[in-house]
């Protein structure tokens, strides 16, 4: 739960607070995240993910993008928050965390002190458009995600040939998920490792068809 790109609750009623100004017990009681449903910390989502080992998590590391409200953020305490959070419950073998802020990922490596077992990706394509750094990769992370309206056949290969994880996540106000981005995902641009989906039954579904499809067509 992050409000907007700065983390700020205008969403939520409170234009002149941020997310991070809150206390644990104001952020339980004042905020409706749907139907009634209050915002669960992540430590209770840890808990009840531990008991499942088939779930994969994507823990998102958000950080305010404006200068002026990043000051205000520490990025190195959430670090170690969520890095002594996966350590407890002992869920890193089923764990990923991601950002589009390399200080927040250079923090993530220093609270876990170089030794882990998740998986450490570098979000890209933070405004949809074309990644400014071009993606280049940090060795010390596993993979790089970059957004669909950039995919290509040329991008999936360069990135494969230095052997990391590549994710494919979509903006709404840019694409639409359909028949169509699953056929670039699946088969076009194969093979893609993770794909962020908004409609995972049906992406699941169509990926399979797809695979059935194309081992016939072999």
């Amino acid at each position: 739960m992050h409000g907007g790109d700065d983390g700020e609750l205008t969403a939520y009623g409170y234009p002149q607070d941020h997310v991070f100004d809150w206390t644990k017990a104001e952020l339980e009681s004042r905020i409706d995240i749907g139907e009634g449903e209050r915002m669960p910390t992540l430590e209770a989502l840890l808990q009840r993910c531990a008991a499942n080992k088939q779930i994969l998590l994507n823990i998102e590391l958000k950080a305010p993008s404006s200068e002026a409200v990043a000051s205000r953020y520490d990025k190195s305490l959430a670090a170690h928050i969520v890095c002594n959070l996966i350590n407890k419950y002992r869920i890193a073998s089923q764990t990923m965390i991601s950002s589009f802020d390399t200080n927040v990922i250079k923090a993530v490596h220093i609270a876990c002190e170089g030794k882990r077992d998740f998986v450490v990706q570098s979000l890209r394509n933070f405004d949809g458009g074309p990644d400014p750094s071009d993606y280049a990769i940090d060795e010390s992370m596993q993979g790089v995600n970059l957004i669909y309206s950039q995919l290509s056949r040329t991008l999936v290969d360069r990135l494969r040939s230095i052997d990391q994880l590549l994710g494919v996540w979509y903006w709404t106000e840019q694409s639409q998920e359909n028949a169509l981005m699953y056929s670039r995902v699946f088969h076009t641009c194969a093979p893609i490792d993770l794909f962020y989906s908004d409609r995972p039954l049906e992406a699941i579904k169509a990926r399979s068809t797809i695979y059935e499809q194309c081992a016939i067509s072999e």
